[in-house]
């Protein structure tokens, strides 16, 4: 599962909370495009977040909430 288009700050914190709810999960912040940034077309860095687990998992990470 691929969440796509969020800034880099937000990226970090996803990636740190599910880091406690679920520390086995692979969770990979990838970086979109920095030269948006560096160009000051945008404020933050635009990042997608891969999650390498299943549609169950992430249900059950749901339910658990």
């Amino acid at each position: 599962m691929i969440i796509k288009n969020i800034p880099k700050s937000s990226a970090d914190l996803y990636k740190s909370l599910l880091a406690e709810f679920k520390p086995n999960w692979n969770v990979e912040i990838i970086i979109e495009d920095y030269n948006l940034y560096k160009l000051g077309f945008v404020e933050e860095i635009p990042c997608s977040i891969s999650l390498n687990v299943s549609r169950e998992e992430i249900y059950e990470l749901q339910e658990e909430m």
